[in-house]
């Protein structure tokens, strides 16, 4: 792991284990067979498909992008990776692979499925994360918390737009028309519009990625 600015860089290899923990292991082993299947017989008319997830990979891991970045193209994968098994098992002794196969993924994903989505509250996120030994990837050079970051960073947005509407209010009508919120990064904007009408906000400016324009 090198450090490099706020985001945290990981090498190649590095960056494709931190992809099959994303994926939760077991799905992960379907990339690898989607690849047979795009570069076999049966998927030359769609190994385009093929290309063009080995070049956004390549491009990810050059470019230092965040392994989740290519998390939408997972579908896709698991789709002809599910071709390849379908057709290697069929009417064989390793036709069992299938359906212990989606069991797995089923169990493994069950067990994640907390960290990924917010259904537990936090007190029982955190003991349920304690009890399994858990732990999540950082992506960002930052002090650690309490909670993993993309878990922590679903808190306090409206809490900041209220802030923001607080001292807004102060201000006397002449003033607020004039005013413009401007916001340091994409999170914080991106809490003014949408929970900013809620408390009569305008818009956020800021000057980070897309806002800049």
């Amino acid at each position: 792991m090198q450090e490099s600015g706020r985001d945290i860089v990981l090498a190649p290899l590095p960056y494709l284990q931190a992809k099959a923990h994303m994926l939760a292991f077991v799905a992960a082993l379907l990339v690898p067979l989607a690849l047979l299947f795009f570069f076999s017989e049966r998927g030359r008319p769609i190994r385009v498909l093929g290309w063009a997830y080995l070049v956004f990979l390549t491009e990810m891991m050059l470019l230092h992008g965040k392994m989740y970045y290519v998390a939408p193209v997972y579908p896709m994968m698991f789709a002809a990776g599910a071709v390849w098994v379908e057709a290697a098992t069929e009417g064989n002794r390793w036709m069992w692979i299938k359906p212990a196969l989606a069991v797995a993924i089923i169990a493994v994903s069950g067990i994640y499925l907390p960290t990924i989505l917010p259904i537990l509250s936090v007190p029982h996120f955190l003991a349920y994360e304690h009890k399994l030994g858990i732990e999540q990837q950082k992506f960002e050079h930052m002090p650690p918390g309490v909670l993993p970051q993309l878990y922590a960073d679903m808190f306090g947005w409206e809490a900041i737009a209220q802030r923001v509407a607080a001292f807004d209010h102060t201000l006397s009508p002449e003033e607020q028309r004039k005013t413009a919120i401007f916001a340091n990064n994409y999170g914080d904007a991106g809490a003014i519009d949408f929970f900013g009408p809620n408390y009569g906000l305008p818009k956020a400016i800021g000057g980070h990625q897309n806002y800049w324009i």
